[in-house]
């Protein structure tokens, strides 16, 4: 865990262990996205920061989907895959959706939420450095 500087605290990169929230094991991926990389305000080009997921409880969705019910309704919960930019640059977001992802070695950050043209730390994310896809007929029994 890397440490934090007491007199110069950088919010953002403070990370806890997941076990202090309640994350499912395994999330349902229902949205994925790249984040550029911004330098002095610009996006540099050809170089991504982040890539960002959304899950759903991987149970919940299946319950749902054997019910004939739809994800969509469901709240999801944000997921920032953080990595080195070639290996970020390997990942296809939209070939995400759908896949089931492993967060048992997860960690949690504060999570910046925009309000109008500001916004303040207001929120938990999952934090992961390594994208574990899962085959989900193998999770049926847990």
């Amino acid at each position: 865990m890397k440490k934090i500087q007491l007199n110069n605290p950088k919010l953002g990169e403070l990370r806890f262990p997941i076990e202090i929230t309640d994350p499912p094991k395994f999330g349902f991926i229902v949205s994925a996205s790249a984040s550029s990389a911004y330098e002095n305000g610009k996006a540099v080009e050809g170089q991504l920061s982040k890539i960002n997921i959304g899950v759903v409880n991987f149970e919940t969705a299946k319950l749902l989907k054997n019910s004939g019910g739809s994800v969509s309704d469901l709240a999801t919960i944000n997921v920032e895959y953080i990595a080195e930019n070639a290996e970020l640059q390997k990942v296809n977001p939209k070939e995400l959706i759908g896949k089931v992802i492993d967060l048992s070695k997860a960690e949690a950050g504060l999570k910046w939420v925009s309000r109008g043209s500001g916004g303040s730390w207001g929120g938990i994310k999952v934090i992961i450095d390594k994208i574990t896809l899962v085959n989900s007929e193998a999770n049926k029994g847990n």
